[in-house]
């Protein structure tokens, strides 16, 4: 069990802190209550008193798909930082941030996980937390236990423990409550939250529209947004050409890590002639096998599909295919599937241009 978890499980009323945000947890009859009683430093309003304002389009999911895995210990931070494409100075000081994007690469310099970290408030020692798919997290957790060698750290799923839950609407947020985060690959897009797994919806978004996975990932495809084993089959393809540039997950100063050779050289030569783009299908009721080859109407190579939610995808594409010419794949049925791709609005101007 984790830190938190354990000074939620008290008897007495306690108070923790977590990602910026305290808590107060009262006991009642025995059950567990929790009443907030102090929100974060950038704003004393809740989301609930926010939502009476009218702000009530924002939509939020639970995602299950989604682990923890701890790290605790006072070598916890140069593990990671031997490991990730991110910098783990961005986690430290006043001026850090509250969650950082990164990926871990084999020694090929190809993407093995996407994980999203955060640094988690023990008094005790070092901690941090990796959100990451939950399919992939045994095998994460194998991967930093092969580089842990002498170093002074604890691994731990955690995942029981929490609830990792994404609030988007492309049009309007309410200013910071303690529970939210700005989501390190596109801020202006979503926020993140990984909170003790007795909270409820209702303690952390109360009045907002309770949403399936299966409309955030639509949602994150048309966006262009990749995220977990499905959307990064492990060992595919380049950081690069899944736009972890674009979605500030990699630091080309912070020195060695596994795999940044083939990284810094990719970057420095300044060609990327495929990314991962998101496409829309011309139909919804097609299901196309991920891997399946994309072809052009004069029947060359365009690049190769991801996965889908309906008519929304992801596809790893040729950037000069990416501006809406009709793309198709051709199904084991032997059925057409048509599509067109874009690019998203979030890349640099250069690109969209």
């Amino acid at each position: 069990m984790s830190y938190l978890a354990k000074i939620l499980n008290t008897t007495w009323k306690s108070v923790a802190t977590y990602n910026g945000f305290k808590l107060s947890t009262l006991l009642k009859n025995g059950s567990k209550t929790l009443s907030i009683v102090q929100r974060c430093k950038f704003c004393g309003k809740s989301i609930h008193q926010e939502n009476q304002n009218g702000i009530k389009s924002l939509r939020v999911v639970e995602l299950k798909d989604r682990g923890i895995l701890q790290i605790a210990g006072v070598d916890a931070a140069s593990l990671l930082q031997g490991v990730i494409t991110n910098d783990m100075e961005m986690l430290e000081g006043e001026e850090r941030v509250k969650a950082m994007y990164t990926m871990f690469l084999n020694a090929q310099g190809r993407v093995l996980y996407d994980a999203l970290i955060y640094r988690h408030d023990n008094p005790a020692e070092p901690t941090y937390h990796i959100e990451c798919d939950t399919k992939i997290l045994p095998d994460l957790h194998k991967h930093l236990k092969m580089y842990r060698l002498r170093r002074k750290v604890e691994l731990c799923d955690v995942s029981s423990d929490f609830k990792v839950r994404c609030l988007f609407d492309n049009k309007q947020f309410p200013p910071f409550n303690g529970f939210w985060v700005p989501d390190p690959r596109l801020s202006t897009f979503m926020y993140r939250s990984v909170t003790p797994s007795n909270l409820s919806v209702s303690d952390v978004a109360g009045g907002v529209e309770v949403v399936s996975v299966e409309e955030y990932r639509r949602y994150r495809y048309q966006l262009g947004l990749a995220e977990g084993v499905d959307d990064l089959p492990p060992g595919d393809t380049l950081p690069l050409e899944d736009n972890l540039v674009f979605l500030n997950g990699v630091d080309f100063s912070k020195g060695c890590y596994l795999g940044q050779e083939l990284t810094a050289r990719t970057h420095h030569t300044g060609v990327i002639r495929k990314r991962l783009m998101p496409v829309e299908l011309k139909s919804s009721s097609d299901v196309i096998p991920a891997g399946s080859a994309i072809k052009t109407e004069k029947g060359r190579n365009a690049g190769k599909f991801r996965s889908q939610v309906g008519n929304s995808g992801l596809a790893l594409l040729r950037v000069a295919y990416g501006r809406g010419e009709l793309l198709h794949v051709v199904l084991p049925n032997g059925a057409r599937c048509e599509m067109v791709a874009h690019i998203p609005s979030w890349w640099p101007i250069d690109l969209l241009q």
